[in-house]
């Protein structure tokens, strides 16, 4: 029953900064016809919602500390980023 958690934490850091293929994971797991495929779906969704929740509260939350010395981006480069994104979406 190690496959869920495993699945989970695979779709979670996946969807977070590491870029590991979760899909690849889900797929192997479904191949082998020992698992629930609805648990194994769920499980893998859950991990990725989550890990993108994250992200998002990462992002929302840092920018909180924008005039600390130690971050990494200065307001002119979130400000510049952030036109780009609007303008293009990347």
């Amino acid at each position: 029953m190690i496959a869920y958690p495993t699945l989970f934490l695979i779709s979670f850091v996946a969807a977070t900064i590491f870029p590991l293929s979760s899909e690849l994971t889900l797929l192997g797991f479904l191949n082998t016809n020992n698992y629930n495929s609805f648990t194994l779906i769920l499980t893998a969704s859950l991990g990725n919602i989550l890990g993108s929740v994250f992200n998002w509260c990462l992002g929302f939350y840092l920018l909180r500390h924008i005039n600390k010395k130690w971050f990494p981006f200065s307001k002119h480069q979130i400000k510049f980023s952030s036109k780009q994104f609007n303008k293009f979406g990347i």
